[in-house]
């Protein structure tokens, strides 16, 4: 809906995902109740309190998209900083994918973090803001831009607003990936190594085709897909008046 005309701010927004935060713009309904303009995601989140003072400060504000995202191109660094039951070498794409796909077993069967970093310059376009979206990923990410971090994101939404100011000529944008243990765990399995290590619990299959000799097991999983999947892409948006 378009914001409510005549609007005045006595109360404030945070985003709890990305630590924004503002003044709302709000007014008093026919029947007294007090409504605060919202503009959320199914999946999306606003802690909203009022107060019977005007606060000050700047509004929260929110954005429409100015053109068609633009993807960001280059080429991408992946290493791998943290997990196991290795660490694999490092690799250089031109385009994002699951890690699984990058060669043999080391990523097949990696669970940790790895670290994606490209070089860009500053897209054509102009507005308030810029909105990235990292597009798909596998399965939760922390953003850096230009040395500054820009959020974390556990999903299932991966994009986040990024002011005009911290957008240079010539960037740097760091995403470090975190898959689940789930690739890991079927390798563990498949080499016999023990890992159910809980007193008094036998761990009982939901599925049939992940029993073996009565108990849980993950050795028929295939690789699951990890990593930033994208696209990546930078949308210039505009402030909603």
């Amino acid at each position: 809906m378009d914001p409510p005309s005549g609007s005045c701010c006595i109360g404030s927004n945070i985003n709890p995902m990305d630590n924004r935060f503002g003044l709302a713009k709000s007014r008093p309904a026919t029947n007294g109740i007090l409504e605060v303009y919202a503009r959320l995601q199914p999946f999306e989140s606003l802690i909203i309190s009022t107060n019977d003072l005007k606060p000050k400060g700047k509004l929260y504000e929110f954005y429409d998209a100015l053109s068609s995202p633009a993807a960001i191109k280059g080429n991408w660094k992946i290493e791998f900083i943290e997990g196991g039951p290795a660490l694999p070498p490092a690799k250089e794409i031109q385009a994002t994918g699951s890690w699984t796909d990058l060669g043999n077993d080391e990523y097949k069967s990696f669970s940790g973090t790895a670290r994606y970093t490209i070089s860009f310059g500053k897209p054509a376009g102009k507005g308030d803001a810029w909105l990235l979206d990292l597009g798909r990923v596998c399965h939760s990410a922390n953003v850096t831009l230009n040395g500054k971090e820009l959020a974390v994101l556990p999903g299932p939404d991966f994009s986040v607003v990024i002011g005009k100011k911290l957008l240079k000529a010539n960037n740097t944008l760091l995403i470090n990936v975190s898959n689940l243990m789930a690739n890991r765990i079927a390798w563990m399995d498949k080499n016999g190594i023990l890992w159910k290590k809980f007193y008094n619990v036998n761990m009982a299959a939901r599925l049939k085709q992940n029993s073996k000799n009565g108990l849980f097991d993950a050795s028929g999983w295939e690789p699951m897909e990890s990593g930033l999947i994208g696209p990546v892409t930078l949308t210039p948006v505009k402030k909603v008046k």
